[in-house]
C-alpha cells in the first residue's frame, strides 16, 4: 500500500461542479467530428483504424506521408480543436482521441508533403 494513490485528489462538490461544467460544455456542442474519446461508440479502435486508413490510403496513392500530434486537456482539447478540421481544410486528415489528435499529410513528394504540412500548421497557427 506505500505506492497507492487515489485516481482523483477532487473532493465531492469539486467533482460534482466538475460535472456541472462538462455538461454544460456538451449542452453547448463543443463534440467533434474528428474526436474518438469519450465519445459513444468511438474509443481507441476507431481512432487508430482512421489513421491506420489514411496512412494506408496515402501508401495506396504512393504519397509521402507525415503524422504529427497535438496534446491538450480533454474537454478544453475538444473545444481548442472544434474547428481544427475546417481550418485545415481538405489538404489534411485529422483523427482525435481523448487529448491527443493527429493530422496527416499526404504529397507526390518529400519537398511537396513538407510544403504541405507547413502550409498546414501555419492555418492553424493563424
Amino acid at each position: 500500500m506505500e505506492n497507492y494513490r487515489p485516481v482523483s485528489g477532487l473532493s465531492t462538490i469539486s467533482k460534482v461542479f466538475e460535472r456541472c461544467i462538462i455538461n454544460r460544455f456538451s449542452a453547448l456542442n463543443f463534440d467533434s467530428t474528428i474526436q474518438h474519446g469519450f465519445c459513444n461508440s468511438h474509443g481507441t479502435v476507431t481512432a487508430g483504424v482512421e489513421v491506420q486508413h489514411h496512412i494506408a490510403h496515402s501508401l495506396y496513392l504512393k504519397k509521402h506521408t507525415i503524422l504529427y500530434t497535438v496534446v491538450l486537456g480533454p474537454k478544453l482539447f475538444c473545444i481548442y480543436t472544434k474547428g481544427l478540421k475546417e481550418v485545415i481544410g481538405d489538404s489534411a486528415e485529422v483523427v482525435a482521441y481523448a487529448d491527443d489528435s493527429y493530422v496527416i499529410c499526404s504529397a507526390d513528394s518529400p519537398e511537396a508533403v513538407k510544403l504541405l504540412t507547413e502550409e498546414v500548421l501555419a492555418r492553424h497557427l493563424q
